[in-house]
């Protein structure tokens, strides 16, 4: 995104920051977070291209549904699934080779067998937590931590 796009994402999640405060007010108990359990994007574990951790977290569902909603209403993400996957990537093979975008030229991504590893950490608990703040964040630009930098963080 360049940085009128950024700003119009920012001002689009700053507009809806009372809606989601409402949403978290609603829970009895503070909203967490549950990482547990691990899948792949694809059908074949033979060759798979993307493996990730599943999110459990009802609340978090809500409200990024209703964020996907509101980001629709603009020109910056149209909707083109019916849900959003709540994930934590843990391999995509995109990056194993080419530059940080995942380029490769034609060369199709490579793959990779991961049967052993969705059979021995199915269940994986990789932990549990608070959710306390949405950070916006831009692909490909990073901050001084490693971590992807943020256009905005609502906290709450």
């Amino acid at each position: 995104m360049d940085e009128e796009e950024r700003k119009l994402a920012k001002e689009v999640l700053q507009q809806e920051a009372d809606k989601i405060r409402g949403i978290l007010q609603e829970l009895s108990t503070p909203a967490e977070v549950k990482i547990q359990g691990i899948e792949i994007m694809n059908d074949d574990r033979t060759a798979t291209k993307i493996l990730y951790a599943k999110i459990d977290c009802t609340v978090l569902e809500i409200i990024v549904e209703y964020l996907a909603g509101a980001y629709a209403k603009t020109k910056l993400s149209p909707r083109t699934r019916d849900r959003v996957k709540l994930h934590m990537t843990l391999i995509d093979t995109k990056f194993d080779s080419g530059d940080q975008d995942g380029h490769q030229g034609r060369q199709p991504f490579p793959t990779f067998d991961s049967t052993d590893i969705l059979q021995q950490f199915r269940d994986f608990h990789f932990g549990t937590i608070p959710l306390t703040e949405i950070h916006l964040s831009q692909r490909n630009a990073y901050d001084d931590k490693g971590y992807y930098k943020a256009t905005t963080v609502l906290n709450f």
